[in-house]
C-alpha cells in the first residue's frame, strides 16, 4: 500500500469519523473504500454500451431526436408523427 496525506475540510473529517465508528472500520478503510466505488461507477459508464452509438449516426441535418426510437431501438415511428 501507498501512505498518502490529504487535507479535509471539517464535515468530510466527521463524516469519515462517523462512518468508522458506525462500520467499525478506519477512517483509512472507509477512504480506500470510497475510492474504490467511485472508481467503479466510472469504469461502469465507460463501459456502458449507450455510448457506443454516439457518434455513429451522421446526418443530413435532420434532428436525429426526431428518429431516436428508430436509431436506438430500430422501432420506426414516423407515421405516429404525422
Amino acid at each position: 500500500m501507498h501512505r498518502s496525506q490529504i487535507m479535509l475540510k471539517e464535515h468530510q473529517h466527521a463524516y469519515l469519523v462517523s462512518e468508522a465508528q458506525r462500520q467499525g472500520k478506519s477512517i483509512s478503510q472507509i477512504v480506500r473504500e470510497l475510492i474504490d466505488e467511485h472508481m467503479a461507477r466510472s469504469r461502469d459508464l465507460e463501459n456502458d454500451p449507450f455510448f457506443d452509438i454516439i457518434g455513429m449516426v451522421e446526418g443530413d441535418g435532420e434532428p436525429v431526436g426526431r428518429s431516436i426510437d428508430y436509431y436506438v431501438y430500430g422501432i420506426d415511428r414516423t407515421e405516429d408523427q404525422e
